[in-house]
């Protein structure tokens, strides 16, 4: 009996030393399970001979290890393969965007910094495929102001700046809202260009900065653009970037909002290499007073290659605050002109319509979208609309989609910031829009994202929330897309500028691929036989998947003559 209980002593420890690791602890580690599927599958019933059929699949991973693989879809009848696309799905635990912060970015010294009044990500400045992110604090040493390089990469952004660039003097107010990346020169490397609306003293004439991007880019400025002299017209407090004339160069945009009463104009330089400093266009403002130039974006509205440009005048007309938006056409060569080409105007007084602007095609159209927010609509609660990008024979300025923004007394100035980039890995463009009053005055800030889709599908319902826990840190004053680690899907950086007294603060979260998605393939009918076609669609088994059967899914499309009988 002894000899009994030692032997099932010594089996017990052998298991227990077999499965303890390293640390005498047992492996409680899940067990990995590979497991994908495709879980629907749609198409018409029938077609006539030469349409294209658009198929639907939904394809899921079931299993607890980001996965990626191919799905074909293949017309059975003859054997041919219509299409194949590869795509990257996290598990559903770990897939998606959630509300947790991954990286917090902080001023560097313990006064009013106003870090985050400027975020920006999209700019490949040393060209290693990765989206860099670039934060201003124009409030650094009593307003001489800083802005902050951050280089993306494969795994999280460091805390600390790879680049620091400085004003030149207090009160420049360096790196407030102007802030840009673009290529200026065409050499591959996107540049950076911070403006400094304060400049000059007390004149605030204001003055750009342009920092060549390379392999080894230092902080000295390459190129300096400087404000109408006297003027005191706040020369730089907007900069964006874009090629209006589809010469390779991107060019670039400075508004000073501040010129003759606030009036308000803007200026573009073509860029070069060299690029010169003297303005080849200049736009001005309607009335006194209408702050033209308060915000401003650029982007390919009619799809004819050359960026458009879109400039914003809140408080116009003088002493209504309704607000109105300009669009000017870019063209090739030196054929732009300074006539704008279509307008958007506020629907009521105090609107503040036209401040927080962005140009994204939302629905995969080849045309990009023009947002363009209402902080002030309905009280303070917020709007913003949503105008279907087209040629510019159909284009028109009757908003498409409007979002607004939380009933009651949220109070929460939605829309006044906007940013534009593609989260979900599809091919559609999603919004971001901030609302940093929220809730009811409060100024913890919140920040909604809304999926793009087409014409027909995209709805006006939030898909995701952010939203800041400190009282009065004006979280969500700017919010920004952009993928920082190449995975095709983009992170979300959201800026407080008054967070602890007006330090400031930078909220970073990162994306992963989603753990389903929706794969739509066109199959072009023009030579298929006119008969009923079987169409499989098929994922490619993962390494170590065992349950294979729902890898596969078949659809009938009965494919009829377009030759009408007599």
């Amino acid at each position: 009996m002894k000899k009994i209980v030692l032997i099932t002593l010594v089996v017990i420890l052998s298991v227990l030393i077999i499965t303890a690791d390293a640390s005498g602890a047992p492996d409680r580690s899940p067990q990995r399970n590979h497991d994908v599927a495709i879980t629907n599958m749609s198409a018409p019933a029938s077609c006539v001979q030469g349409d294209t059929v658009p198929v639907v699949l939904t394809v899921r991973n079931q299993g607890n290890c980001s996965e990626t693989f191919a799905v074909t879809l293949t017309d059975t009848t003859n054997g041919s393969r219509i299409a194949s696309k590869t795509i990257t799905l996290s598990s559903a635990r770990e897939g998606g965007l959630d509300e947790v912060v991954d990286r917090i970015f902080d001023a560097e010294v313990d006064e009013e910094n106003l870090f985050g009044q400027m975020v920006r990500i999209g700019g490949d400045v040393n060209r290693d495929g990765y989206d860099d992110l670039l934060i201003g604090a124009d409030g650094y040493n009593q307003g001489q102001g800083r802005a902050y390089l951050y280089y993306g990469g494969e795994g999280m952004l460091n805390e600390n700046a790879d680049r620091t660039f400085t004003g030149e003097g207090r009160g420049d107010h360096f790196g407030d809202s102007g802030g840009a990346f673009g290529d200026v020169n065409g050499d591959g490397f996107d540049d950076v260009i911070i403006g400094a609306r304060g400049y000059s003293g007390e004149s605030n004439d204001g003055r750009v900065y342009i920092y060549h991007g390379g392999t080894d880019m230092d902080e000295n400025a390459d190129v300096i653009i400087d404000g109408e002299a006297g003027e005191g017209g706040y020369f730089g407090l907007m900069v964006v970037a874009g090629d209006v004339n589809n010469d390779g160069y991107d060019d670039v945009l400075v508004t000073a909002l501040a010129m003759y009463s606030w009036k308000g104009r803007a200026y573009l330089y073509y860029g070069g290499d060299p690029m010169d400093t003297t303005a080849d266009k200049t736009f001005d403002g309607e009335n006194t007073g209408d702050w033209f130039g308060r915000d401003a974006f650029m982007g390919d509205v009619d799809g004819d290659w050359c960026a458009d440009v879109l400039i914003g005048a809140r408080r116009w007309p003088e002493g209504t605050n309704m607000g109105r938006a300009y669009l000017y056409y870019g063209d090739p060569g030196a054929s732009m002109d300074t006539v704008c080409d279509e307008t958007f105007t506020g629907e009521n007084p105090g609107d503040y319509f036209g401040h927080g602007l962005g140009i994204i095609d939302a629905d995969n159209d080849n045309f990009g979208d023009v947002l363009l927010g209402a902080y002030g609509y309905g009280s303070n609660q917020g709007r913003a609309y949503l105008y279907w990008g087209s040629s510019r024979a159909t284009f028109d300025n009757v908003a498409d989609k409007t979002f607004n923004g939380e009933p009651g007394d949220a109070k929460g100035f939605f829309g006044v910031d906007s940013g534009v980039g593609y989260v979900n890995g599809d091919d559609y463009g999603d919004i971001l829009i901030g609302a940093y009053l929220y809730y009811n005055n409060d100024k913890r800030g919140r920040v909604y994202l809304y999926h793009g889709g087409t014409k027909t599908s995209m709805d006006v319902t939030c898909d995701h929330t952010f939203t800041g826990s400190d009282l009065n840190s004006r979280y969500g004053v700017e919010a920004e897309l952009g993928d920082l680690n190449n995975d095709g899907f983009a992170e979300v950086a959201i800026g407080g500028w008054s967070y602890n007294n007006n330090r400031g603060r930078v909220w970073l979260y990162y994306n992963k691929p989603p753990s389903s998605t929706e794969i739509n393939f066109d199959w072009n009918t023009t030579g298929a036989s006119v008969s009923e076609h079987a169409l499989k669609a098929e994922i490619v088994p993962v390494a170590g998947e065992k349950d294979t059967a729902d890898n596969i899914k078949t659809v009938t499309v009965n494919v009829k003559s377009s030759v009408k009988k007599k």
